[in-house]
């Protein structure tokens, strides 16, 4: 249901960003969230629900099915390269902006 690259982005973005406050933190620095991260946040738990959602309509009464079948595959579809664009696009931002953190340390 979801390409094997997508997974990877998304995984790597969260590690890298992980192990960016992590490095912010053993030298004393908070690293706040950024509005594109929380954008990003709320596209995976929306891409999530799409997708279950996709995933269990074939259990549901037929009445649900009719209403859900018709546009949640599309929905989920577009909502994954929403997620995969955003996830990129704000850990770049982030690592960008928080580059003399890492950069100090070569």
């Amino acid at each position: 249901k979801v390409g094997a690259w997508m997974v990877v982005i998304i995984v790597a973005r969260e590690l890298a960003i992980t192990g960016l406050r992590l490095l912010a933190a053993s030298k004393n620095v908070v690293l706040a969230a950024e509005r594109y991260g929380k954008h990003k946040t709320i596209s995976q738990i929306v891409t999530i629900i799409a997708l279950l959602v996709v995933d269990a309509c074939h259990e549901w009464p037929d009445a649900l099915k009719n209403l859900f079948t018709p546009w949640t595959p599309l929905f989920s579809e577009i909502m994954l390269w929403i997620t995969v664009v955003l996830t990129a696009l704000s850990g770049m931002i982030y690592l960008w902006r928080n580059r003399a953190l890492y950069l100090d340390d070569m």
